[in-house]
């Protein structure tokens, strides 16, 4: 079962790593806007991606295209994305998962923890993404 797991959500052998990552985000009365500057190492090289969304998801997403986005046909969206809870209290883990399509409408799952909800949820971004880079 882990294996029908880990083929359905998480990359086989990951070659991209999320390092670290800033965000800034402006309310204003249209909604506003998240900044996302991100540094990610991609086959051992450092990379350095900036992008701009009504989130921190759509924001790294936004970076991703514009940075790799020739490697999934041209376009990247997620579908679909859902969160919770491994544990209780201050040990508790976060677990985010988000269905994606890339340009040439193939459908990947990715699956992403961290303690931070914010950085579980660009780890799962981080995995549908590059399984698509992987299907090509």
């Amino acid at each position: 079962m882990w294996d029908a797991f880990q083929d359905e959500y998480m990359p086989a052998t990951p070659t991209m790593k999320l390092r670290s990552h800033e965000l800034h985000s402006a309310s204003g009365d249209d909604g506003g806007t998240t900044t996302i500057q991100v540094q990610l190492e991609v086959e051992g090289a450092a990379h350095s991606l900036h992008g701009t969304g009504d989130g921190p998801v759509e924001a790294f997403v936004a970076a991703l295209t514009d940075e790799f986005g020739t490697s999934v046909g041209g376009d990247f969206d997620v579908l679909d994305y859902a969160e919770h809870a491994i544990g209780q209290g201050s040990d508790a883990r976060a677990v985010a998962y988000l269905e994606t399509v890339d340009g040439n409408g193939n459908v990947r799952w990715g699956l992403g923890t961290d303690p931070s909800i914010t950085t579980a949820s660009l780890r799962a971004v981080l995995a549908a993404f590059e399984r698509q880079r992987q299907r090509r």
